[in-house]
């Protein structure tokens, strides 16, 4: 099997591909992806593809070279943790996906803080249930019969 590296100008950004040649007019991405601003200084994403399909750890980088984005991917899909960091470099989200859908707890953050904890289940379908965290209390709302209800409000003691 031959393999082949192109750089392409998409307009925006320049990109480094590695293809996997299988015949004369079919190409398949396969191996290392990078991206780079249209100067070629800033890297924007980093990412690997298997037979067509992005497999791996995938990183992602604003503009200004933070990074903004961390996750891995399994057979084209999400899969295990994701992050992702605001402009100052700041978490804002962790979550989790199984086969391309979220599944288990997805936290976000405003400003550095715990705004809402979400908990997510593929097999049920969505989102199960959330706690909200406004300065002093939790609210903590759970599906009955399709729609999201709040269940209690508490006074939070932590707020990390």
């Amino acid at each position: 099997m031959k393999k082949e590296v192109r750089k392409v100008n998409t307009g925006h950004s320049i990109e480094t591909n590695t293809y996997k040649v299988e015949m004369v007019e079919k190409l398949t991405l396969d191996g290392l992806t990078v991206s780079y601003d249209l100067s070629g200084d800033t890297k924007l994403h980093e990412g690997h593809y298997k037979n067509g399909k992005k497999d791996g750890l995938w990183v992602e980088w604003s503009f200004d070279g933070k990074e903004s984005t961390w996750g891995h991917y399994k057979n084209g899909k999400q899969d295990g943790l994701w992050k992702t960091w605001d402009p100052d470099g700041v978490l804002t989200i962790e979550e989790n996906f199984i086969d391309g859908e979220k599944h288990g707890v997805r936290s976000v953050w405003i400003k550095g803080k715990l705004f809402r904890k979400e908990h997510w289940d593929k097999d049920y379908g969505g989102m199960k249930s959330f706690e909200r965290f406004d300065g002093e209390d939790i609210k903590r709302y759970e599906r009955e019969q399709g729609k999201l209800k709040l269940q209690r409000k508490e006074q939070a003691r932590v707020n990390k």
